[in-house]
Formats: C-alpha cells, sequence, structure tokens
C-alpha cells in the first residue's frame, strides 16, 4: 500500500470507521485474490514485491474492529480473509504458520470480539467450520484448546467454560458438543476452571477437585446446582 492510499483511508477511518473498514475489507479481498492467482504449490518462494508495498496494514484494521458498532459480520469476514492468507502464507514460506487460525485470530481481536463474529454466521460459516475442524484434530493430537473454549464461551454466553458440557439442541451446538466432552477439552476445562489449591495441601486440593467435578457433571447432565 502506497504512503497516500495509506493516509486517505486513516483520515477515512477517522470521519466513518464503518466506510473505512468496509473499504479495508474490499481491498485485502482484491489482494487476497490477486496472491492467490500468483502463488502455487510448485512454485513456493517469496511473497510477490507488490505484496510487501500493497498489502492493507491489518494493525489499521484490527483498531476498526474492536471500535463500537462494528457489523459483527465484518468480523467473520476479516477472520476469512486471515485464514486464506495463512493458507498461502504455508504455501510461500513451506512451513505452516505457528498458530492455529481461531487462535491467532482471537490474539489478534480478542475472545469477545471474535465471538460476535461467530455469532453473526450460520452453520457453514467459517469460523463455525475451523471451531469443528480444530477441536477434531485436537482430540487425537491432544493439543491447548483454552483460546477456542473462551471464544465458544463468549458465544454462548456461559460463565466458564466447563458450562460447555451442556451446549445442545440445535444442529450446530448437536456437532460441537462430543467434541467439547471428549477428553482433551475436559482436561483443559478442568485445567482452567478447577480452582487452585493456595497451600498446595492434600484436603484442598480434593475438595477443589470434587467442586469441579459436581459443576462439570452439572453442566453436562443439567442436575443440580453445581456450585458450593
Amino acid at each position: 500500500m502506497s504512503v497516500e492510499t495509506d493516509n486517505t483511508l486513516t483520515v477515512e477511518a477517522t470521519r466513518n470507521p464503518q466506510s473505512a473498514l468496509a473499504q479495508h475489507l474490499a481491498l485485502m479481498e482484491e489482494q487476497t485474490m490477486r496472491l492467490e492467482t500468483e502463488v502455487s504449490l510448485e512454485n513456493p518462494g517469496t511473497y510477490p514485491g507488490w505484496w510487501q508495498q500493497e498489502a492493507v496494514p491489518t494493525g489499521l484494521v484490527r483498531q476498526e474492529l474492536k471500535k463500537p458498532g462494528v457489523d459483527p459480520i465484518i468480523i467473520s469476514q476479516y477472520f476469512h480473509l486471515r485464514q486464506r492468507q495463512q493458507r498461502l502464507h504455508a504455501i510461500i514460506s513451506g512451513r505452516e504458520y505457528g498458530l492455529s487460525p481461531l487462535v491467532s485470530f482471537c490474539s489478534e481481536v480478542g475472545g469477545d470480539i471474535a465471538a460476535r463474529g461467530f455469532q453473526s454466521e450460520g452453520l457453514d460459516g467459517p469460523m463455525h467450520i475451523a471451531m469443528l475442524e480444530r477441536l477434531a484434530s485436537s482430540v487425537e493430537d491432544r493439543e491447548y484448546v483454552v483460546p477456542e473454549l473462551e471464544l465458544l464461551r463468549h458465544a454462548y454466553g456461559v460463565e466458564r467454560i466447563t458450562d460447555l458440557l451442556g451446549i445442545g439442541g440445535d444442529e450446530y451446538s448437536d456437532m460441537l458438543r462430543p467434541l467439547v466432552r471428549n477428553e482433551n477439552a475436559v482436561k483443559w476445562m478442568r485445567f482452567v476452571d478447577q480452582k487452585k489449591s493456595s497451600d498446595y495441601s492434600m484436603e484442598e486440593a480434593r475438595v477443589n477437585a470434587w467442586q469441579w467435578m459436581s459443576q462439570a457433571l452439572s453442566s453436562a447432565t443439567g442436575i443440580g446446582g453445581g456450585r458450593s
């Protein structure tokens, strides 16, 4: 992006953030499509020169996404663009991006903002699909999935990630339920939500473990208060 173009978009962002954000995303879409046509698996290497000069600064877009009143559909669109750019990065560099698309997105904009984009989507939305794929792959790899679970906590409006054990009743939640109830996801729920023993006494650790298991059972079955 030229300095002149960047300054123009920055001024427009001050006057009309929503309009400027839409302009940025439209330009990002155009540039990402162009990059997709120029990059191939057979010829990996470096980014084309124009990308270094013209690419929309993602930091500016992230700032705009964090402003009040942003259409959540735009948040979802930005995620999809960043997801595509990560795939292109893997092709060009010859190595996978260090974080999953959902984790890097939550790191960029925050779990609460990412959740708003998630809520705006249908079943076939990019964040919905990425969530199912990520949690499914983590079952076997036993990977750290707290950022994904935190995104779901915001999206479902529950207090703790352990409360996700009780989701269900709609098509997507029914697909998600076995994935949040698998051993790996439950392990990380316990890691986050179980009270830590302040003095490392065996008795306190036992009580904390019992309280968390009671809460988890209550969330999963809908029976009992689950708190003490």
